[in-house]
């Protein structure tokens, strides 16, 4: 089964009709909705071979109409089509004390002595590699991450990352640097979000980290009416700290340093990106949960599936909307969004994009939900690349 509109762009002005053709054989269930929330309309229909059931649908103001069909075999099928995206704004109004409330967090960092922690990892060493594991204090925590050096005289250009929610890694990314052969030429800092050192050998880390956090995990955990009692509260500015240690360090080239992250590592790049001076460029694909956290209650799109209290709790969430961080980055900005991303709707990505003041460039993966097109990774890697002035390298 497959559904496929009638605009290979996907996009559409308000009150413009898309027209969905859903192809596939047997009973179907048919809906339009907003992202994924709101259903507008339903039908259940006899699919037959080669006779496809055409549908049109708008909508009147900007947002996702997301087209979802599911046959007996309870598997979907999705295709979603953006009206009027670069209008779509937050739905929640910015607080007023938001520079107040991260600007108190960031100072009580700064007053915890860093107490820097380093350890070589053998096993992970090479001859044009070293890896270390590295960890400072934080305010209430301490903060880790994975650290790769290359080989030789530097200093190098960086990357910065913090990855994925869940496991993370146990690693600094060294798949990813040796198959974009900069393996030899970056220094890698990947800041996991877990209070904890990850184990240099682990076959799940998932399975690992749900036994310390228990079934209900973390990514709503501390979401209270208070928003300083949430989980990234003390994770954002010791994070923010860490990513400065490394931009100080000799081994690095301060004016080439870039950040790359998705999804959780998405919204973390935009408070890094916000809250420090050292990046020459920011590379977000499907970012963030935590975007117009406000969305759900205009029916915009669901809450995020992995946050029960999110609709709850909205209003502590706008501290950590990524909508509202965005306006304050300074440097350029390439972000991919996925049409039919259940996890990182699109019409809620695209209020934090279209609140960035910076020089930006959207990638639109239409036929991708919450993952990155594989066509897209050569134009990703050639961005930063090209900030981490390396084009020349590539082979």
């Amino acid at each position: 089964m497959k559904i496929i509109c009638d605009r290979g762009s996907h996009l559409y002005s308000c009150k413009e009709y898309v027209r969905f053709k859903v192809s596939g054989e047997g009973k179907t269930h048919i809906e339009l909705s907003r992202d994924g929330a709101e259903i507008l309309r339903q039908w259940d229909a006899m699919l037959e071979k080669d006779q496809p059931f055409e549908l049109d649908g708008t909508l009147t103001e900007p947002g996702f109409l997301r087209c979802r069909a599911c046959g007996e075999s309870g598997k979907s099928v999705l295709c979603g089509a953006g009206f009027d995206v670069h209008a779509i704004r937050p739905v929640y109004p910015e607080p007023e004390d938001f520079d107040a409330f991260w600007e108190k967090a960031l100072a009580e960092d700064a007053a915890v002595a860093p107490d820097v922690r380093m350890e070589k990892v053998e096993a992970l060493s090479n001859k044009v590699r070293t890896v270390y594991t590295v960890s400072r204090a934080a305010a209430g925590r301490r903060i880790y991450a994975w650290l790769s050096i290359p080989a030789g005289p530097g200093p190098f250009p960086g990357i910065v990352l913090v990855p994925g929610a869940g496991g993370g890694y146990n690693h600094p990314c060294l798949p990813w640097l040796r198959d974009n052969q900069l393996e030899d030429k970056v220094a890698m800092l990947v800041i996991t979000v877990h209070p904890f050192q990850l184990p240099v050998q682990c076959d799940d880390l998932n399975q690992y980290i749900s036994g310390i956090y228990g079934k209900h995990g973390y990514f709503d955990s501390g979401l209270t009416e208070d928003p300083r009692e949430f989980f990234f509260y003390r994770f954002v500015p010791g994070a923010v700290r860490m990513a400065e240690w490394f931009a100080a360090q000799a081994f690095v080239d301060p004016g080439r340093i870039v950040y790359h992250g998705g999804s959780q590592g998405g919204f973390m790049g935009h408070f890094l990106a916000a809250y420090t001076n050292i990046f020459k460029a920011a590379h977000f694909f499907v970012p963030s949960a935590y975007s117009d956290v406000g969305g759900p209650s205009a029916g915009r799109h669901p809450s995020q599936s992995r946050m029960v209290p999110a609709a709850e709790f909205a209003r502590s969430l706008r501290y950590y909307d990524t909508a509202n961080t965005a306006r304050r980055i300074k440097c350029p900005v390439q972000t991919y969004i996925g049409f039919i991303d259940d996890t990182c709707h699109p019409s809620g990505v695209y209020a934090a994009y279209n609140m960035l003041e910076c020089e930006k460039n959207v990638i639109n993966m239409v036929d991708h939900g919450h993952e990155c097109d594989p066509l897209c990774g050569p134009v990703g890697m050639g961005f930063l690349r090209a900030k981490l002035n390396l084009s020349g390298d590539w082979m």
